[in-house]
């Protein structure tokens, strides 16, 4: 029935939830499942370059933290299913990091 799924995870517990609700689903239809985890970008007021190297580097390192979850969690389920990390930066115009 579903030829390709997408879930937003923002590693939050409903995230989660909706997250092996999409894994059994795409193992059920063997379909593509895709996780997007979105962040807002840079902080409106960084004082110097150092703040806002050191803010995406905490983003990333969080961002792959949940990435990694979702991949472990659809392993446990025995998904056939793969899931790609599609993360976006949010700022006056859409980015891709």
């Amino acid at each position: 029935m579903f030829k390709k799924i997408l879930i937003a995870n923002d590693g939050s517990e409903g995230a989660k939830k909706a997250l092996k609700v999409a894994i059994d689903l795409a193992k059920k239809d063997n379909a593509d499942l895709h996780s997007i985890s979105v962040e807002e970008g840079v902080p409106h007021y960084a004082a110097t370059i150092g703040e806002v190297e050191e803010f995406r580097k905490e983003a990333n390192e969080f961002f792959k933290r949940i990435n990694d979850d979702a991949m472990a969690m659809a392993r446990k389920r025995r998904s056939p299913s793969e899931i790609a990390l599609n993360r976006a930066v949010l700022s006056a115009q859409m980015v891709s990091p």
